[in-house]
């Protein structure tokens, strides 16, 4: 079975896989053990107050392994026979090169 959580958690509880499948296993009131797998969807912080506290989006998989990978395996085609590129100015990507 899978679930999707919404959950405000504290910086320490959503530090790892292993904590976060404890506070799945308390939220969804299943046996840590039939937690296969806790998938982070949304993650953001919220610093408004004195605690600060982590707002997560989470995917659980109970007593069921995930049907896709985590990430996307990305593939760069071959370049090496393309136009040379020339990059100008001095903000975020670089300096005059060519």
């Amino acid at each position: 079975m899978i679930q999707e959580l919404q959950l405000r958690i504290l910086p320490r509880e959503g530090a790892n896989e292993q904590s976060l499948k404890q506070v799945a296993a308390r939220e969804t009131g299943a046996h840590q053990d039939s937690i296969l797998a806790v998938r982070v969807l949304k993650r953001s912080i919220d610093a408004r107050q004195r605690t600060i506290y982590l707002n997560v989006k989470l995917q659980v998989f109970i007593n069921e392994y995930p049907a896709t990978p985590e990430y996307n395996s990305i593939q760069y085609g071959d370049v090496s026979g393309s136009k040379s590129v020339i990059v100008v100015g001095a903000g975020p990507g670089g300096l005059l090169r060519l």
